[in-house]
């Protein structure tokens, strides 16, 4: 006979009996408003199942990630990151067991799409293709972009623009939200594009060493990388104090899963509300944008 769990923390229960009641209140209202078109049948359960109800019967949230660090970071096998934090946070509050799907971002979609992931904390941009085959949160974060460039082409170029000439090699993994952004921006450079989840540091090792001359990245990434190699790497001097474009960083679930959409907005503004993401970024040693800011919206700088 299967015996009953029992509970040991009543405190804790409450506030997870009010984070679900709240959460499917506000999917059920979100989702009176209108029809939305059904995507393709789980893998894990029968075609137009409720995620989130079959989450909850199975007590396990499956979440698609990227590695990429400091959002997801694994070494030895083992998962950490801002968003892995956010994902333990997440299933300890709807008393579920999380378990993890590595994907890539070019992957990501498809992972829940097919029903291996129910939602995806993948630090991916909410773009307007990627919409049409998902439904995104509320924005989580936001990310400037910059550009990397050896120390000796300091003077050669001061913006993405002006290094768009023959014979330069810009570099971005395959599948990435800025590799597409690039494909469509150059003109008359070359787009070198890696394999998918390449890191970063892999691709400023690239510049470094010759093979690739520009390697556009988020804000953040990039002065790290300058950090990391002082005196051999810089940032493009345009985007030094003010980086290049805005983009949204969302989770994301399979289309028409208002309950469980719900529910990530609602743990969002939790998290939010209580600095969670801040805290976590100290933790790993990082500092994302939580906040719009003003960013430069041309790649002339």
């Amino acid at each position: 006979m299967r015996k009953r769990r029992v509970e040991t923390d009543p405190a804790g229960s409450a506030a997870r009996r009010s984070f679900l009641q709240s959460a499917a209140l506000g999917g059920l209202l979100a989702g009176s408003g209108s029809l939305v078109a059904p995507g393709p049948a789980h893998a894990q359960g029968t075609a137009g199942e409720d995620a989130l109800q079959r989450v909850i019967k199975n007590k396990q949230i499956n979440i698609a990630v990227v590695i990429y660090p400091p959002l997801t970071i694994k070494q030895g096998g083992e998962l950490s990151g801002t968003f892995i934090e956010a994902a333990k946070w997440l299933a300890k509050q709807m008393d579920v067991t999380p378990s993890f799907v590595e994907s890539e971002f070019g992957t990501f979609i498809a992972a829940i799409q097919s029903g291996r992931a129910d939602i995806a904390l993948a630090g991916a941009y909410a773009s307007v293709p990627r919409a049409l085959a998902v439904d995104f949160s509320k924005n989580v974060m936001w990310f400037g972009i910059s550009a990397l460039v050896r120390k000796a082409d300091e003077k050669k170029w001061k913006t993405i623009e002006d290094a768009d000439q023959p014979g330069i090699r810009f570099i971005q993994a395959e599948g990435t939200a800025i590799q597409k952004q690039l494909s469509q921006t150059l003109k008359k450079a070359k787009l070198v594009s890696t394999a998918p989840g390449t890191q970063s540091t892999n691709m400023a090792l690239e510049v470094l060493s010759n093979r690739a001359d520009v390697y556009v990245e988020d804000d953040w990434l990039v002065k790290k990388n300058v950090e990391q190699h002082k005196g051999r790497l810089i940032e493009m001097p345009a985007y030094a104090d003010k980086p290049w474009n805005l983009s949204a960083v969302s989770w994301a679930v399979a289309k028409g899963q208002s309950s469980m959409l719900n529910v990530l907005n609602v743990a969002i503004d939790r998290m939010t509300d209580n600095n969670m993401f801040q805290q976590w970024d100290e933790k790993y040693g990082a500092h994302w944008s939580y906040k719009k800011e003003s960013f430069y919206q041309s790649t002339k700088g």
